[in-house]
C-alpha cells in the first residue's frame, strides 16, 4: 500500500500532532510578533551596513557595469572611454563550466550509502534509495541542473549560496455529474444523477529553492561553517501572490488568519511595495517586478516571513505578513517539516571559497575587485590616447575666430575658417601608447588569473619563459597550479551546499514518496515489487557526491584512474579479472562527456524496463500460443485417430454382419432342404432309398450343427471383438459350446460326402 500522507507545505494536512502540541507557555501572537520584529531588524541593521554596499558592487562587476560610485559615472567621464573588460563575467562562468563538468559529466554522480555498511541488505536498500534520487533528480521539473549552476553563480558573487528544500504536494478536487443506470430484477429501469468528486495531483516532487541573499537573516554571531543550523532564528522573506494567500487562509493553512476579515482592497494595501537596492542592482534599469502596481489584486505579492527560532532548545516554526500581521500559528519544526530529525532546519547555507570567522566570505567576485578595476583604468587611458592620436587636440587662440564645432567634429573634407592661419590654430602632438600600457595589462590579466585559479591566454602568453620554449611542460605546470584552486572551489561548494541539500533530497523522498508511477518505474528496473522499494525508504542512509580533484579535467580525470588501476594490477595482477568493467567505463566515458558509454558498448544484462516488460509478455503470449497449439494439434490427432477407429470398426462390422448374414442364409437353406428329405422319407417305401435319404440327412443335420457353431463364432467376435481363430468351438465360453464333433462329411447336391466305413 502506498503512502499517502503529503507533505505540508502548500497543503492544508499537518504532520504528527500538531494540533496537540502547545507552543511555550506565557508566549502570546503579540510577543512572538514583537520577536519576529526584533530579530528581523536586528540582523537587517547588521547586514545594510556591513554586507550590502558590496554585494551591489559585486553585482555591478558581474553585469560588467561599473559600480554605483564609480568615477565612470561622474559626469567629467562622459566624454572619456568607460569600456568594463569582462573579466569578471568570464571567471564566473569558468566557475560554472568547472562544476557543471565536475557534478554532471556521469550519471553515477551520487552515491548513496548504508549507516551499516557490514549488512548486504541495507546496501542493497541503499542502492534503491539511489534510484528514486537519480529518477527525481533527473525529471525535468526538478530543475536539478538549473539550480546547481544557479547556486554556484550565487556563491561566486555574492560569497554564499542559500537554498530551502521542501516537498511540494497541491491537488485540486473536480466535481463531475453523472447518470448512472441501474436494471432491477423486476425489468425496471432507473436513471440516477449523482456528483463525483475527485483529486487530481498537480504537483507531488522535491523543491530546491533558491533565495536571493537580501530575503534572508541569520545571526551574524553564528558558527561560520554552518550558519543554517548555528543561528538561534533564520528569517525567510518570501514574496507570494495574494492569490495563494487566499488560497491559503481559505483551505485553513494559515490557521492565525480569519478568511471572512480581509478582502481585495486589505491586500491591495498591504501588498509588497519595498524597494531593495540589491534586488535593484541585480536587475539593472528593469522596473521592480515587485514594487510595480498591478491591475490585477490577485497578482500582486505580499511579503510572507517564514521564521525558525529556537525556544527552550527546541526550533518553533511560524509565518508573518511583513512584521505586523501573525499568518500561521507557532509549530514545532518537525511537524511542519515531517521529514527532519531535530535540530535540523530545511535551509542550507554554502559557500565557495572559505573565510574563516565570516558568515559572509569574501566572494572570488570581491577578491579580484582591485585588479578588475586597474585592468578597466588601464584599458580606458588606452583607448583615450589611441583616440586622440587619431582625431588629434588643437591649440586655439582665445578669442579668434576659428570654426571650432567643425575643428572638433573632424569631419573629413571639412572646412574650418579662421583669420590667421598661423597663429589661431596648432595642433597638439600626442604621444603614442607606450607599450608598457600593454604590458602592465598583460601583468593585472595574470595577476588575475593567479588568484582567480584560471588559466587564460593572456596567462600563456605573458608568461616569459613559456614564450621563450613553448615546453609542454611548462603548461602543464601553468595547468596544474591554476587547476588546484579551482578544484579546491568546487569541492567547498560540493561539500559545504550540494551534498547538504541532496541529503534533504533523500530524506524528503524516504518519508513523502508516494508517487505510483516513479515507484513502479523503479521497482520494474530492478526486477522487484514496489512494497519492496517501499520498504527500502525506510533504511536511513547518507548521501555522497562523486567530486574529488581533478575532476574538472577530462584528461586527468582519466589519467588519475588509469594510474590508480595501472598500479593496483602491477601489484595484484589477479584483481583485473575481478573488476568492473562498467564502473571503470562509465567513469571514463564519463570524463569525455559520453555519460556511461553503454552506447558503444552495449550492457546484455541491462535493458530497458519498458522493452523488459514487452519481451515478458511477448513470452507469456509466446507460451500460451505454443500451449494451444499442442492441445489443438491433440485434438486434431484424437479425431484422425477416432475417425480412422471408427472406419476401422465399421469395415469389421460390416465384414461381420455380411458373413452372418451368408451362414444365416445357408443355414435356413439347408433346414428348407431337410424338411423336404424329411417329406420325401414319409412317402417314400423303398428300403435302399430310404436309407439314403437317412444319411444325407444325418450328413445335412452335422452341416447344419457346424454352421450353428460358425454363427455362434462370429456372433462372439462381433460382441466381444476377439477371435477363436486356431481353436476349438469347444474352447470358447461354455455359451458357445454346440454339441456335435463327429466328423460326418458335407453332402453337396446329389453327391455324398465322405462318410465313415460307407462307400458311395
Amino acid at each position: 500500500m502506498l503512502k499517502t500522507q503529503p507533505p505540508v507545505l502548500g497543503n492544508v494536512p499537518l504532520g504528527g500532532n500538531a494540533q496537540n502540541d502547545p507552543a511555550p507557555e506565557d508566549t502570546s501572537d503579540n510577543e512572538w510578533i514583537t520577536r519576529a520584529r526584533g530579530a528581523w531588524e536586528q540582523s537587517t541593521n547588521w547586514f545594510d551596513a556591513s554586507i550590502r554596499a558590496q554585494i551591489r558592487k559585486n553585482l555591478s562587476h558581474f553585469r560588467s557595469l561599473h559600480a554605483e560610485k564609480s568615477k565612470y559615472n561622474h559626469p567629467s567621464f562622459q566624454a572619456r572611454s568607460r569600456t568594463f573588460r569582462p573579466k569578471t563575467r568570464a571567471m564566473v562562468r569558468r566557475v560554472e563550466a568547472a562544476v557543471a563538468v565536475a557534478m554532471f559529466a556521469t550519471s553515477d554522480l551520487i552515491d548513496v550509502r548504508a549507516w551499516n555498511q557490514n549488512n548486504p541488505q541495507a546496501q542493497l536498500q541503499a542502492k534503491l534509495k539511489q534510484k528514486l534520487m537519480q529518477y527525481r533528480l533527473d525529471s525535468d521539473d526538478t530543475w536539478w541542473f538549473l539550480t546547481v549552476i544557479g547556486a554556484a553563480q550565487d556563491a561566486e558573487v555574492s560569497g554564499i549560496v542559500i537554498s530551502h528544500q521542501y516537498w511540494k504536494y497541491r491537488s485540486v478536487k473536480t466535481e463531475d455529474y453523472n447518470i448512472y443506470h441501474t436494471l432491477h430484477p423486476d425489468g425496471r429501469s432507473e436513471f440516477n444523477f449523482k456528483k463525483d468528486q475527485q483529486e487530481i495531483i498537480v504537483e507531488n516532487r522535491p523543491r530546491i529553492d533558491l533565495i536571493p541573499i537580501e530575503r534572508f537573516r541569520f545571526d551574524p554571531a553564528c558558527d561560520w561553517r554552518d550558519p543554517a543550523s548555528t543561528s538561534p532564528f533564520l528569517i525567510y522573506e518570501c514574496p507570494t501572490y495574494v492569490g495563494e494567500i487566499k488560497q491559503l487562509v481559505k483551505t485553513g493553512y494559515a490557521d492565525a488568519m480569519d478568511p471572512g476579515v480581509f478582502d481585495d482592497s486589505y491586500w491591495w494595501a498591504v501588498a509588497s511595495a519595498d524597494y531593495d537596492s540589491i534586488r535593484a542592482a541585480r536587475e539593472g534599469s528593469r522596473i521592480d517586478k515587485y514594487a510595480e502596481k498591478k491591475s490585477v489584486p490577485d497578482a500582486e505579492t505580499v511579503n510572507v516571513r517564514k521564521h525558525i527560532h529556537r525556544v527552550d532548545g527546541r526550533d518553533w516554526y511560524f509565518e508573518t505578513l511583513g512584521d505586523v500581521v501573525m499568518f500561521k500559528t507557532p509549530q514545532p519544526l518537525v511537524e511542519v517539516y515531517p521529514h527532519l530529525r531535530e535540530g535540523q532546519r530545511p535551509f542550507v547555507v554554502g559557500m565557495i571559497v572559505p573565510e574563516v570567522h565570516k558568515v559572509y566570505p569574501t566572494s572570488p567576485v570581491q577578491l579580484i575587485e582591485p585588479l578588475q578595476e586597474e585592468i578597466n583604468d588601464v584599458s580606458n587611458l588606452r583607448q583615450d590616447t589611441v583616440k586622440m592620436q587619431t582625431f588629434g587636440r588643437w591649440f586655439v587662440r582665445r578669442n579668434a575666430t576659428v570654426d571650432v564645432a567643425t575643428l572638433k567634429a573632424g569631419v573629413p573634407q571639412s572646412v574650418i575658417g579662421v583669420d590667421d592661419i598661423e597663429r589661431d590654430v596648432r595642433e597638439l602632438k600626442i604621444a603614442d601608447v607606450s607599450p608598457h600600457a600593454f604590458m602592465e595589462t598583460d601583468r593585472l590579466q595574470v595577476d588575475m588569473d593567479e588568484i582567480s585559479g584560471s588559466l587564460t591566454q593572456a596567462t600563456a602568453n605573458s608568461n616569459k619563459a613559456l614564450n621563450q620554449d613553448q615546453t609542454l611542460g611548462g603548461m602543464n605546470l601553468l595547468q596544474g597550479e591554476a587547476g588546484q584552486i579551482k578544484e579546491l572551489e568546487v569541492r567547498v561548494f560540493v561539500k559545504t551546499w550540494a551534498e547538504p541539500v541532496l541529503q534533504q533530497v533523500c530524506d524528503m523522498i524516504e518519508t513523502y514518496e508516494s508517487d505510483e508511477e516513479v515507484l513502479g518505474d523503479v521497482a520494474a528496473s530492478q526486477e522487484m515489487e514496489v512494497q519492496d522499494v517501499l520498504k527500502a525508504l525506510q533504511q536511513r542512509t547518507r548521501v555522497r557526491i562523486n567530486v574529488g580533484f581533478n575532476s574538472t579535467s577530462p584528461e586527468k580525470r582519466i589519467g588519475r584512474l588509469m594510474i590508480a588501476l595501472k598500479t593496483l594490477f602491477s601489484l595484484f595482477p589477479a584483481a583485473m579479472q575481478t573488476a568492473d568493467q562498467g564502473a571503470v567505463q562509465k567513469e571514463i566515458f564519463g570524463a569525455v562527456g559520453f555519460d556511461d558509454g553503454e552506447r558503444f558498448f552495449p550492457n546484455p544484462d541491462k535493458q530497458d524496463p519498458q522493452v523488459a516488460a514487452l519481451r515478458q509478455q511477448v513470452q507469456q503470449l509466446t507460451n500460451v500460443i505454443q500451449a494451444h497449439m499442442v492441445d489443438q494439434q491433440t485434438k486434431r490427432d484424437v479425431a484422425e485417430i477416432k475417425a480412422v477407429s471408427a472406419e476401422r470398426v465399421a469395415t469389421i462390422n460390416a465384414q461381420v454382419q455380411y458373413d452372418i448374414a451368408l451362414i444365416a442364409n445357408k443355414i435356413e437353406t439347408s433346414k428348407a432342404y431337410l424338411e423336404s428329405i424329411d417329406r420325401q422319407l414319409a412317402s417314400q417305401n423303398n428300403d435302399l432309398k430310404i436309407q439314403e435319404l437317412q444319411l444325407e440327412r444325418t450328413a445335412l443335420a452335422h452341416s447344419i450343427e457346424q454352421d450353428e457353431r460358425d454363427f455362434a463364432i462370429k456372433m462372439h467376435e462381433a460382441i466381444t471383438g476377439s477371435s477363436l481363430k486356431g481353436g476349438s468351438p469347444s474352447d470358447g465360453p461354455p455359451a458357445l459350446r454346440v454339441a456335435g464333433g463327429d466328423k460326418a462329411g458335407t453332402l453337396a447336391r446329389n453327391h455324398y460326402g465322405d462318410i465313415p466305413f460307407q462307400a458311395g
